[in-house]
């Protein structure tokens, strides 16, 4: 057995058993996924928290419009949190997307951000920090413009977070 052998056979041995590893993180992923399903969610209080839901945005106009209504129907109280969508110098036809969502949900707390090439387009951290100047809310979650998002997910994550006691955060 020459070293040539010796080394195809350890790379051999290495590929599957990073792909045995691979497989097993994938089956104990999803039974964790599969028991966390059936855990009870902890109630909301009775004032819940006022929720500032930020969304930068660069030239997203695929996703936008299912992004910012998948944030709009969560399973959290309405007037309990606002959505801040900052479109970042988007050059394709994402603030025509907004501008028509404003207008079909007038009566909800969607805030729309356009920046212009001299404020915005520096970046994710920029249109951010842009959009911290508006927020409202005692917490703030921050999402992907092209991020699917479960209906409960705001629910779930503030209920868990309001579970925990203050020496624990």
């Amino acid at each position: 057995m020459t070293a040539a052998d010796i080394l195809m056979l350890i790379a051999v041995i290495s590929i599957w058993s990073l792909l045995l590893v691979n497989v097993v993180l994938i089956i104990a992923g999803y039974l964790y996924y599969i028991a966390n399903e059936k855990r009870e969610v902890p109630p909301l209080p009775e004032e819940p928290p006022f929720v500032t839901l930020m969304v930068p945005a660069h030239n997203e106009g695929k996703v936008i419009t299912q992004t910012v209504e998948a944030l709009l129907a969560l399973d959290y109280p309405q007037d309990c949190y606002e959505i801040i969508v900052i479109n970042d110098n988007s050059s394709d036809n994402s603030s025509e997307l907004l501008a028509n969502l404003q207008a079909k949900y007038k009566g909800r707390n969607l805030i729309v951000i356009n920046t212009d090439n001299i404020t915005g387009g520096k970046g994710k951290s920029n249109a951010l920090n842009i959009g911290f100047k508006q927020s409202r809310g005692e917490y703030i979650a921050i999402y992907d413009a092209d991020n699917t998002r479960r209906r409960r997910l705001c629910a779930i994550l503030l209920r868990r977070l309001l579970t925990i006691r203050p020496w624990e955060r």
